[in-house]
Formats: C-alpha cells, structure tokens, sequence
C-alpha cells in the first residue's frame, strides 16, 4: 500500500509500506551484521593452507596498490593488507548475502502470481 502523506509539508508523495514499516532497514541491518561475521572469518583464515593463501590475494593486491609494495615499510604494507581483507570480504559477502535475498524474494513473488 502506499501511504498519502507528505514528508516535506505537501511538496512530494512519501510511497511507505504501512504494513510492514522498517522491514527493508532490519533486513539490511541483519545482513550487514551476517556480512560482517563471515567476512572476518573469510579474511582471517590461517594463510598456512593453500585456500587461505588463494584468499589472501584481495589484502594483497590492496597492499600492494596503496603501500608500494611489500619492500615499502613493513608496518605500512601489514596495515594496507589486514584492512584489505576485511573490507574486501566483507564486501563480497554482503552483496553475495543481497543478491541471494533478491532472488529468493523475486521467486517468491512469482510463485505467488503464478497460483492457480
């Protein structure tokens, strides 16, 4: 349903689902908070194995990019590298977690348009 009433004093229409106010914002807030958890668990895996060193390439290539390089300061490129991972993941899940709710909510939606 979309609610009548104007925000801004009867300048612009405000279209609100009365029925379910501040469901998009929870949905939104619940996957930025399941972005965060698995994003730090992806960025962080120990880089022993061969799948943490593959995961490891996104820290590196933003370390690489915006410290000069490994043979820059060791701090600096350490710094560079953790943030990386973590905003990088972070990131990819939270747009992976997006998309998945996207899609299941558009096949939900022509689930129930195609009821007979």
């Amino acid at each position: 349903m979309v609610n009548d009433s104007y925000r801004d004093g009867g300048q612009t229409p405000c279209a609100v689902d009365s029925e379910k106010p501040g469901v998009e914002m929870k949905s939104r807030m619940r996957a930025a908070i399941l972005a965060v958890a698995l994003g730090l668990l992806t960025a962080y895996l120990p880089l022993e194995t061969e799948a943490g060193q593959f995961l490891g390439l996104p820290g590196l290539l933003i370390a690489w990019l915006f410290s000069g390089g490994p043979h820059s300061s060791g701090m600096t490129w350490l710094f560079f590298f953790v943030v990386g991972q973590g905003i990088f993941y972070i990131g990819f899940w939270y747009l992976a977690i997006l998309l998945v709710a996207y899609l299941l909510r558009r096949n939900r939606e022509k689930a129930k348009t195609n009821v007979v």
